[in-house]
């Protein structure tokens, strides 16, 4: 979700579609955790989530960096 603006673009682009308007829903605060048990705990039921997502932040960066690539071959970026 942190990087929402730059997911859309590069959807756009690669999907050929003009202007895409994402609503930010379910967007409000929270208050972080400081039991070091119940970390320890979520951390524990949430590790192979993490690395799936850290491979999917690595994937990301990656096609990010390949943008000059995508601008020279798909005509909507």
């Amino acid at each position: 979700m942190e990087e929402m603006t730059k997911s859309v673009e590069m959807l756009q682009c690669v999907l050929g579609v003009g202007a895409v308007s994402v609503p930010k829903k379910n967007v409000g605060r929270y208050s972080p955790v400081e039991d070091a048990a119940v970390l320890a705990r979520i951390e524990a039921l949430l590790s192979l989530d993490m690395r799936v997502y850290s491979f999917g932040r690595s994937l990301f960066e990656q096609r990010q960096k390949a943008t000059h690539f995508m601008h020279q071959f798909y005509k909507h970026c």
